[in-house]
């Protein structure tokens, strides 16, 4: 019994000699393990700090508290050789000082550490040179309390981008009226002086800027002369926009002299603008003339009939309008229709009088007539029914022609006789047109004596 108490006394007295030599940081730091876990870990490496210098790797949170403590003064960006200044109660608030290797290091950035019990961190192996301090990264805290500190704002994250439409010539900024106005719209390929020479007839045809087949067709036939039985005929083509490529159009314009551009959308649904736009040209630089026909490209136009009946004595050259008149046309409310209108842009349920819009012949006198008009009509997408519209506003309306069977609208088969005499047809392709033009124009009479 005396043997067992002198050994406890004997091992007290060793605690607490032990406890004497151990440096007061390594007292902390042995505080928070049970004397097992202590031991087991770092009995054997515990020693007096040696001359060597040893960096030791501080939490975050003590990072945080040294910065927000030593934000007001300057602080070095690099040290000399030998342990920092202060970095002994800095490393007291780490979970476990991270050992390193011998000779010169740097400053290790901050490890997280799980939570639970310590775990021995194994040694990262940092270059030769002489010791660096890398100062760790300020907190908003900080630096809302440091002087003369750049504002860092964060680099706005660019919107994800998107295809780009097509780039389209738009109306004036200012749209007088609404936007079938024809005034509104300014052209961008003209010929100021193509009626400089007064013509008899203007024939305007609305084209697709890309339908160059319609164009080169047209010129090789019913467009080819430009006298007619004594009479000069005047063919111009009118184009809006349509994303085309404008070097190719101004060298057809520039080989055949006939092209008329305006700003417009070249659409369907912007045949109404179409049309009012050919009516501004023809009032503005043709007014000269004693006729103006709006035809399409699609036609085939017998330019030699039409001079005839517009040179009989019965034929009128003020407020004349005539082609295939219609007559109580139903106004088409089906959505899935081609030639839908719906009742807020025309509310009655039929159309005025009207010119079907294939081909009609106006006086030179009315174009002018009916783009002022146009201003207290509201528009709508049928073209021809608009010009209608127009007339009636103006207390006019279309004339039936001497011979109302010239003015067919689509054939079931070509009949060289009956192209013969009528003035105009629809046909279903340029190629067409060049077949029954060179048909027609052969020499032998065309209809059976």
């Amino acid at each position: 019994m005396l043997l067992i108490l002198l050994t406890f006394l004997v091992f007290c007295f060793t605690v607490l000699w032990w406890n004497q030599q151990l440096p007061k940081d390594y007292k902390q730091i042995l505080n928070q393990y049970t004397w097992r876990e202590f031991k087991q870990l770092h009995f054997k490496k515990l020693r007096r700090p040696s001359p060597e210098p040893v960096l030791v790797q501080a939490s975050t949170a003590a990072v945080t508290l040294a910065m927000e403590t030593t934000a007001a003064v300057d602080t070095p960006s690099v040290a000399t050789a030998g342990p920092p200044k202060n970095s002994l109660p800095v490393s007291l608030k780490s979970n476990f000082p991270v050992p390193v290797t011998q000779g010169s290091a740097k400053l290790i950035p901050p490890v997280p550490v799980t939570q639970g019990p310590a775990k021995l961190i194994p040694p990262v192996p940092v270059t030769q040179g002489p010791a660096k301090l890398i100062p760790p990264v300020p907190t908003t805290k900080a630096l809302s309390k440091m002087k003369n500190v750049p504002k860092i704002l964060p680099k706005p994250t660019p919107a994800p981008s998107k295809p780009e439409p097509p780039v389209l010539a738009t109306p004036a900024p200012s749209i007088q009226f609404h936007q079938a106005y024809a005034p509104n719209y300014n052209f961008i390929m003209d010929h100021l002086d193509a009626c400089q020479n007064p013509p008899f007839l203007v024939l305007m045809v609305p084209v697709a800027p890309k339908n160059v087949a319609a164009r080169n067709a047209i010129r090789q036939t019913w467009a080819k002369e430009p006298y007619v039985h004594g009479k000069r005929v005047l063919t111009m083509f009118m184009l809006g926009q349509a994303g085309e490529d404008p070097q190719s159009l101004t060298q057809e314009d520039n080989e055949h002299h006939d092209l008329i551009q305006s700003e417009f959308v070249d659409s369907y649904l912007n045949l109404t603008i179409k049309t009012m736009v050919i009516m501004h040209w023809v009032s503005t630089h043709c007014a000269n003339s004693t006729f103006a026909m709006k035809v399409d490209s699609d036609m085939f136009l017998n330019v030699e009939n039409l001079v005839d009946m517009l040179k009989l004595p019965q034929i009128p050259t003020i407020n004349y309008l005539t082609g295939m008149v219609m007559r109580d046309r139903p106004v088409i409310r089906d959505k899935h229709s081609k030639w839908y209108v719906p009742e807020e842009l025309y509310p009655e349920p039929k159309y005025p009088l009207y010119c079907l819009g294939m081909g009609y012949i106006l006086s030179s006198d009315l174009p002018v007539r009916l783009v002022e008009v146009s201003k207290e009509i509201k528009p709508f997408n049928i073209e021809d029914a608009y010009i209608g519209m127009c007339m009636k506003k103006l207390g006019l309306s279309p004339t039936a022609p001497p011979q109302p069977r010239q003015f067919q609208a689509y054939n079931s088969k070509y009949d060289r006789c009956r192209f013969s005499q009528v003035i105009t047809y629809i046909l279903g392709s340029s190629q067409q047109l060049l077949q029954y033009w060179d048909d027609l124009k052969k020499p032998d009479p065309p209809c059976p004596q």
